[in-house]
């Protein structure tokens, strides 16, 4: 059987598992998966999980650490709301990423502009 894990040991493994989730894209249907199945949690605890133990990464220790860590109704709740910090984390960064990406063809429009304002009146004055 496995060790009781400390309070910093579930939040080590809760980021740990959000963060895998949200990099790889399953941001969106991890979060509504868990809410949908956070009732059973009460019901069931451990139970619940054993149908998605068999689709944990056994590398060490990590999915019955998991398992384990999900077994308490406010880690799950915990959980969902850490995937869901991280995607608006990511959207966020993905959004001042494409602003900048999109600032120096605003620059150079500015810049053309002014330009031609210039020339113009430099085309006046003669």
């Amino acid at each position: 059987m496995h060790r009781e894990l400390s309070t910093d040991e579930e939040k080590a493994v809760i980021d740990k598992a959000a963060n895998f989730v949200v990099k790889n894209g399953f941001g969106e249907p991890a979060a509504i998966l868990l809410e949908v199945y956070k009732p059973l949690f009460w019901i069931g605890g451990n139970y619940a999980l054993v149908l998605i133990e068999p689709f944990l990464p056994f590398y060490e220790d990590v999915g019955h650490q998991l398992i384990q860590t999900l077994g308490k109704i406010e880690n799950v709740s915990i959980l969902i709301d850490r995937i869901k910090q991280l995607m608006d984390e990511k959207e966020t960064e993905e959004s001042r990423k494409k602003s900048l990406q999109q600032s120096p063809g605003r620059i150079e429009k500015i810049m053309s502009h002014l330009t031609m304002l210039k020339e113009n009146l430099f085309k006046r004055l003669k």
